[in-house]
Parts: structure tokens; C-alpha cells; sequence
């Protein structure tokens, strides 16, 4: 996915909300427009809005492998797979995973793992490791 992140910051209470979308021929098109109307009646006066090149996102090996250890997870605990990953997005304030950069995607799969051992369900390694 192309695009280009729109922070907005809020001076006061140092609120950040990050939105992606795409900038075609100058004009910017956000990917959820309806969340950033929504997310602009948390503010009133002067705001400041950031637009810069979004980083690349995580690859297709690691969104494979993340979907691995939620699939054995999710048949463990009794979950679906999509139910147990809109829990984990829930429980580390993910809003999307698509929109993590590769380095932020390897920590969430680390607290993940860590997260679900201490809990005393270790996944295993879908490589084979």
C-alpha cells in the first residue's frame, strides 16, 4: 500500500492521531476518511497537520507469519482466527496492522510471543525452528 501518513497534533493535550491515504496529482485521499471526520470533534481551534511519506509496511513473510501463530493461538483458546486478531489489535492498541512499518510489526510480533507465554501459551514457531 502507497500512501502518505496525516498526523494531526493537538497542542494542549499532545493528542497524536495517524491517518493514512494517497497523494495523486496533488490531491490527498485518505483511506478512512470517515475515521478522521469522526476523530476531528475531539478538537476545536487551531490544530497542526503533518503530511510525509509513509514508511514501508511490513512484508508479506511477516503478515504470514503472524497469521500462523494467531490461527494455532485462536484453535487453542477457542477463538476464530478473526475474532482472536481484532482481540490482540484491541489489547496493543493496534487500529490496523496493514498500517505498520516492518520494524513496528517485528516489535508487536514480539510482545505478542511474549504476551501469549507468560500466559502459558508459547506459540511455536511456524517455520519449524
Amino acid at each position: 500500500m502507497g500512501g502518505y501518513y496525516c498526523p494531526i497534533y493537538c497542542g494542549v493535550r499532545h493528542e497524536h492521531l495517524k491517518f493514512t491515504g494517497k497523494v495523486e496529482k496533488g490531491k490527498l485521499t485518505l483511506y478512512d476518511r470517515q475515521g478522521f471526520k469522526e476523530s476531528l470533534h475531539r478538537y476545536e481551534g487551531d490544530v497542526w497537520i503533518e503530511v510525509k511519506a509513509a514508511p514501508k509496511t511490513h512484508s508479506p513473510k511477516q503478515n504470514a507469519y503472524y497469521r500462523a501463530i494467531i490461527r494455532q493461538l485462536a484453535k487453542e483458546l477457542g477463538y476464530t482466527e478473526e475474532e482472536l486478531h481484532q482481540t490482540v489489535k484491541k489489547m496493543f492498541q493496534i487500529e490496523s496492522t496493514r498500517d505498520l512499518s516492518q520494524e513496528e510489526f517485528s516489535d508487536f510480533l514480539d510482545n505478542l510471543i511474549i504476551h501469549f507465554s507468560k500466559l502459558g501459551y508459547p506459540p511455536e514457531d511456524p517455520r519449524g525452528r
